[in-house]
C-alpha cells in the first residue's frame, strides 16, 4: 500500500483514527495537513515532491496514532499517476477540523479550478433542460456562496453524462467535491492527461474508470 492509499484509508476510518489522536498530534497534523492543500498533484508540471515528502510525515504521525506501520517510501504503481496531494490535504484539513472539505478552500485553489472548466449555475441548468438537485452532481461554491456545476458533467440536451456521474459517486464528490474537482481538471500521469480531457475524446471511458478506481483504492 502507497502512502497515498495508505492516508486514504485513514481519512476513510476517520472516526477511528481521529479519537486516537493526542492534542500536540492533531496540530501538527493540521498544519502538515494545509501546507498539503497546497501542494501540486503527481505528474504535473513542473514536478514537486513536497506533496509526497509531506504525506509521509503525515502517514507517520497517523500511524504512530492508530498502532499501526507507516507505509514504506516509494509507493505503489499507482502513486506516481494519481496522487492529488492538494486533494487529499483539504479532506484530511477537514477531517482535523470536524468538517468536510466544501466548507474552506484556498483563493488560490478555488480561481485554478473554476479557470479550468465552464460552469454553470442553477438557473442556466435549468433553462437547459437539466435538473440541479440530481444525484451525483459536482457542486462548487464560489466566494459568495453561488453553486456552480462544472459544465463537463451534462450533454447538450442538458442530461447528466452516466460515466461522470457514476466516478463522481467513487470519488465521494458528496463529501469531497473540491478534491473530485481537482480528480477531473488535473493532468494524471496515469491517463497521459487531465480526466476531464479524456472525457472530452470519447475515446475511453474504459481507462477513466481505471484511473478513478485506482485512486480510490479498488484495483
Amino acid at each position: 500500500m502507497s502512502t497515498y492509499e495508505f492516508l486514504n484509508e485513514a481519512a476513510a476510518h476517520w472516526e477511528s483514527v481521529g479519537g486516537c489522536l493526542t492534542g500536540d498530534q492533531a496540530r501538527e497534523l493540521r498544519e502538515l495537513a494545509d501546507r498539503l492543500a497546497e501542494a501540486r498533484p503527481s505528474g504535473a508540471e513542473p514536478p514537486s515532491d513536497s506533496g509526497r515528502d509531506l504525506a509521509e510525515r503525515i502517514a507517520r504521525v497517523v500511524a504512530q496514532a492508530w498502532g499501526t506501520d507507516a507505509p514504506r517510501s516509494g509507493g505503489s504503481r499507482f502513486t506516481a499517476g494519481t496522487a492529488d496531494w492538494s486533494a487529499l490535504g483539504l479532506r484530511l484539513r477537514g477531517l482535523l477540523d470536524g468538517r468536510t472539505a466544501t466548507d474552506e478552500v484556498s483563493p488560490r485553489i478555488r480561481r485554478r479550478l473554476f479557470a479550468a472548466t465552464s460552469l454553470i449555475d442553477r438557473d442556466g441548468l435549468l433553462a437547459r433542460g437539466g435538473d440541479p438537485d440530481a444525484d451525483g452532481l459536482l457542486r462548487l461554491q464560489d466566494e459568495d456562496g453561488r453553486v456552480l456545476f462544472p459544465d463537463f458533467q451534462f450533454r447538450a440536451d442538458g442530461n447528466p453524462d452516466p460515466t461522470v456521474i457514476g466516478i463522481n459517486r467513487e470519488l465521494r464528490a458528496d463529501d469531497d467535491p473540491w478534491g473530485a474537482a481537482d480528480w477531473w481538471l488535473g493532468r494524471n500521469a496515469w491517463i497521459g492527461m487531465a480526466p476531464v480531457d479524456l472525457l472530452a475524446s470519447g475515446d475511453d471511458t474504459g481507462r477513466l474508470w481505471s484511473a478513478a478506481l485506482a485512486l480510490a483504492g479498488e484495483e
